[in-house]
């Protein structure tokens, strides 16, 4: 019983799936980086999207979503968006209005997605669960601190 490409499950009324035409240039696709999400989310597509942006079921990053209010000012003046962003990855280096680099504010765009209940600011061991969780017959990454 493996993670198909077509399951998905919503985290704060956001849809989560992993998108089934994602693969890499081998022929890999969200149910290959499912069997080792910890070596396989930051492997990048044949699209250039990240599978930890693509594979959001499977790399556990389905709270990552683009800011709404990121904007980057072209010299023009007019605004842009983390849509933008995602044309071309080397956009992902521009800042904000606010200063804050796409790769920060358009985490989906740019495929720098944090795994869900895991802190930036430390470094939890990951273990699987066994613990029931709403997602019974799917098995639940969570983090666990280290006991040394």
């Amino acid at each position: 019983f493996g993670w198909g490409s077509s399951k998905s499950h919503a985290v704060q009324s956001i849809s989560c799936s992993n998108l089934s035409d994602w693969e890499t240039n081998q022929g890999k696709n969200c149910g290959w980086v499912a069997k080792k999400p910890f070596l396989r989310c930051e492997v990048k597509g044949k699209d250039k999207t990240k599978a930890n942006a693509s594979c959001r079921f499977a790399c556990d990053t389905c709270s990552c979503i683009n800011s709404d209010t990121w904007r980057h000012a072209l010299k023009t003046g007019k605004l842009k968006s983390c849509s933008w962003v995602q044309i071309k990855p080397k956009r992902c280096k521009k800042k904000s209005v606010d200063n804050i680099k796409g790769k920060k504010g358009c985490r989906l765009a740019c495929g720098t997605c944090i795994r869900d209940g895991t802190s930036s600011t430390s470094s939890p061991s990951i273990a699987r669960s066994s613990a029931p969780s709403a997602l019974a017959l799917w098995p639940v990454w969570t983090s666990v601190e280290d006991s040394n």
